[in-house]
């Protein structure tokens, strides 16, 4: 067995009780952690802005570049700074930016409810800042009625030694035009990572910042930035520097074993990785590197020459973000701490000493802060120093019972894509900790997570529930889920279809490309997508299943009158979560335009039938129902459709 290196988190493991600790070993900015992050009150900001500014910096959806796909751009919201003038402490900031920020967090939010803000200090006045800072994040906690999962992962994070953000609370005040001052709610503030956080933990910022908003894997794709533009986020003052991250990824996806053992740590630091992925592990956080693939940034450090991670967007953390059910997010593997494959993960771990650090480190965090005894005080603590805050909230997402309620018992989510319960957080500290302690003494294997639990079976709304019968088994688990099917195990069969599809999709979109205004190509190559999401794996399901939304609404822009072009758009439509884009409605407006062409079309009237179903109009999908099975008697669904509703 190899001896292990002590790394840097051995020297101060004596330490782990003192209080969690703010700034870096670097600390040489200017920035005042003590008064915005470690505040021993919260602070309050007042927003004032005209009406047409307020006007100008709402929201818009864009379409997504189809052939670019990321986790960003599934949402596909765009934002727009506006001026404003701040107030905090009495102390006044003219020309501040202000703007929207945000994925999953702002979509599913009410036009009148807490969306998530950012304030940008020197977006107008380059000489000006916050206590040091320029940037401030403004989190509305739309999954997490705790609102304590940003604060208490970040917080683990550096108590590891990882760097990472701070996070601490605020409460938002806006004034638009003449119209009185209005609370707009209580929220948790995040610190940016930028020049004062890079200038903190590591003492320069003149390195290349990488954000990165994969849906798959790390991958070479060539030396040309702009074939990685599209889901890495560059922050740099020299594009050039973007060869050190090409390089990287080269040497990452192409070097042997013996070449990426003996230089690994050259590149990365792969202490502070694996620390990292120690803290990740022990939050079982899939809404990170390990799970989704994104959500995280890498740092070129100028001075030693090698990328430092850097996590981001923690909020899903303490099993928050569910791809899978609640018991095996509690007893998530350690031995494989990541979904689908990841190769900077994998490659490490496959690496004796490194494996070992990393077990090194589990066996020390739990023993030394992440344990019941401690992490339960600490929970304790921070929700009764905003408890008085959240209760005076204006405009909560979750209410103050279920704040309450939190903190010791499950709590049922507004939103059910990706969860079933939202695990209380003290619950969760005793179970994985269990969990983790039982697997390092070999006493227990943890539950190896690969595949999506995309939605909740039987589990929607109740306002949505009455009256739906269950739906096709492109949707197996009704009106909450993602229109992706679980795919099959791979075979050899399986992937050289998915290889023929992807190469029809490449020759596809090169037809596309000579011929850019022909509707029927987009339909045929949203006919391809729809295979495809069929085979592959979640992560490409989700991109494929983005793009083809895309496509048939192309091919409608195109032609108006293209059947394909209405029925495809209109099955998106169906299955698509409202969040994202879905609209009942639309679909049926959709079907309706194919019936009103062709009144014996198959697939139409049993959509219309799903339609009327699901809006609980019984007559009117039984009408459909039995136009499909007049269409074609061996219809089994729309016989067993039929029978729900008139039994």
């Amino acid at each position: 067995m190899n001896r292990i290196r002590l790394p840097f988190y051995a020297f101060t493991a004596v330490f782990a009780f003192l209080p969690f600790f703010p700034g870096g070993v670097c600390a040489k900015s200017s920035a005042d952690y003590t008064y915005v992050y470690e505040n021993e009150r919260i602070l309050s900001f007042t927003i004032e802005m005209t009406e047409e500014s307020f006007q100008k910096m709402q929201p818009k959806r864009k379409a997504p570049e189809m052939g670019n796909m990321s986790s960003r751009s599934m949402f596909a919201q765009e934002f727009e700074y506006v001026p404003a003038t701040v107030i905090c402490d009495g102390a006044v900031y003219q020309e501040v930016g202000v703007r929207y920020r945000g994925n999953a967090s702002i979509v599913i939010i009410p036009p009148d409810g807490k969306k998530p803000l950012k304030l940008d200090f020197d977006r107008f006045d380059d000489d000006q800042v916050f206590h040091g800072f320029t940037k401030l994040n403004f989190i509305n906690g739309f999954r997490d009625p705790s609102l304590l999962r940003d604060k208490l992962a970040y917080d683990l994070y550096r108590k590891a030694g990882v760097p990472a953000p701070h996070a601490s609370f605020a409460n938002v005040y806006l004034a638009v035009g003449s119209k009185p001052k209005e609370h707009l709610g209580f929220f948790v503030v995040i610190e940016q990572v930028n020049r004062p956080f890079l200038e903190d933990r590591f003492g320069n910022s003149n390195g290349l910042l990488v954000k990165f908003e994969i849906m798959k894997d790390l991958e070479y794709r060539g030396e040309e930035w702009e074939k990685y533009a599209a889901d890495h986020e560059l922050n740099s003052n020299d594009p050039a520097d973007t060869k050190h991250l090409i390089q990287f990824l080269k040497f990452l996806t192409q070097s042997s074993d013996e070449e990426f053992a003996k230089k690994i740590d050259s590149k990365l630091n792969v202490d502070k990785f694996l620390a990292w992925l120690a803290i990740n592990t022990l939050l079982t956080d899939l809404d990170s590197y390990a799970g989704l693939g994104h959500n995280w940034y890498l740092y070129y450090n100028a001075d030693s020459k090698r990328f430092e991670f850097i996590p981001w967007d923690v909020n899903e953390s303490f099993g928050n973000l569910q791809v899978a059910t609640p018991d095996k997010m509690l007893n998530f593997d350690i031995n494989k701490p990541y979904m689908g494959d990841k190769i900077l993960i994998q490659r490490i771990l496959n690496i004796e000493k490194y494996k070992e650090l990393y077990l090194f480190y589990l066996k020390t965090f739990v023993r030394d802060f992440f344990n019941p005894a401690f992490m339960h005080k600490e929970i304790e603590r921070l929700h009764s120093f905003i408890d008085a805050s959240v209760k005076a909230d204006a405009n909560p997402v979750y209410s103050y019972e279920d704040f309450q309620k939190t903190l010791d018992e499950n709590v049922k989510p507004h939103f059910f894509l990706f969860s079933q319960e939202i695990i209380g957080l003290k619950p969760f500290v005793t179970q994985r900790c269990e969990s983790v302690l039982a697997q390092l003494s070999g006493e227990k294997k943890g539950d190896v997570i690969d595949s999506f639990m995309l939605g909740v079976p039987g589990e929607p709304p109740s306002s949505e529930r009455e009256g739906n019968i269950a739906p096709p088994p492109m949707a197996p688990g009704g009106d909450v889920m993602i229109p992706m099917p679980t795919p099959a195990p791979m075979t050899e069969e399986k992937r050289q279809k998915i290889q023929k599809l992807k190469a029809e999709l490449k020759e596809k979109n090169l037809q596309i490309q000579n011929n850019p205004n022909n509707s029927e190509l987009y339909v045929q190559k949203g006919e391809i997508l729809g295979k495809l999401t069929e085979l592959v794996d979640p992560i490409e399901q989700m991109t494929y299943g983005i793009e083809l939304g895309a496509v048939f609404e192309k091919a409608v822009e195109l032609d108006p009158n293209s059947l394909g072009g209405h029925f495809g758009r209109g099955a998106v439509r169906f299955f698509t979560p409202e969040p994202f884009g879905g609209s009942l409605e639309g679909a049926a407006s959709d079907f309706q335009f194919v019936l009103s062409k062709d009144p014996k079309n198959e697939q139409a009237n049993f959509f219309m039938a799903l339609v009327y179903q699901r809006k609980n109009e019984k007559d009117k999908a039984a009408e459909h129902l039995q136009k499909v099975i007049e269409i074609n008697p061996n219809h089994q669904q729309a016989k067993e459709l039929l029978k729900a509703i008139q039994p």
